[in-house]
């Protein structure tokens, strides 16, 4: 492909999120669609998700810190702190739904999210492709949940999370802006753009495996 100029090139993985994801079926919205069991298994993986997103961003804020300007650092530590605080709000919809008082380093998560947070996202060295996967790719896939959660809790007279949902919109919204950014001022050359669109390409797919993984094991169990 012949080079863009960075914001063309957002553009342009803005446009291959939303092609990408019409051909897809988007599970996310399924999970809070239940109830009972279900539900709060769905919630226990939300809240899982959550904390290796934490984990893994404040890794990287680390081990990018010779690249990042000092507002992206800021950025960075208010987005790990954000992630931290959804999993602390997870755990309250737990208490508040289903009485349990849930602890996150006491429970396995599917593997998939394994794979996807830790095996992939953590152990990208390159720093706009680490925020093409995670932010830019992973995040948007996030907010597309929330949106759909949010519009579904309402209709189904789940309150608490669409509240939560609704709260926590704005906050992903900037995390993807984030790395758009970002990665917007790594998108110089040619070269630099095909790499980064493989970035953002396999970021959505490890993050649609993890989604699946979860879907899985949710209607896998008794409703």
């Amino acid at each position: 492909m012949a080079v863009m100029d960075p914001k063309t090139f957002v553009q342009h993985l803005r446009e291959t999120y939303a092609e990408t994801v019409s051909d897809r079926r988007f599970v996310y919205p399924e999970w809070f669609k239940e109830k009972g069991g279900r539900l709060r298994e769905a919630y226990r993986q939300l809240a899982c998700a959550y904390w290796a997103s934490t984990e893994v961003h404040a890794k990287a804020q680390a081990r990018f810190e010779w690249v990042l300007d000092i507002d992206s650092k800021i950025r960075i530590a208010r987005q790990v702190w954000e992630e931290a605080r959804h999993c602390k709000d997870v755990k309250v919809l737990l208490k508040e739904a289903f009485r349990e008082n849930f602890e996150v380093d006491q429970y396995e998560p599917v593997p998939e999210l394994t794979d996807c947070f830790y095996t992939y996202y953590g152990a990208i060295e390159d720093p706009g492709g680490y925020f093409a996967a995670h932010n830019a790719a992973g995040e948007r896939t996030a907010l597309h949940m929330l949106e759909e959660a949010a519009v579904f809790a309402r209709a189904g007279g789940n309150n608490r999370l669409a509240r939560f949902a609704e709260r926590i919109i704005p906050e992903e919204r900037l995390h993807v802006r984030l790395g758009e950014e970002i990665l917007a001022k790594c998108a110089v050359t040619e070269e630099d753009q095909k790499k980064l669109e493989k970035y953002f390409r396999d970021g959505l797919e490890a993050h649609w495996s993890y989604t699946e993984g979860v879907y899985r094991k949710i209607t896998a169990m008794e409703a």
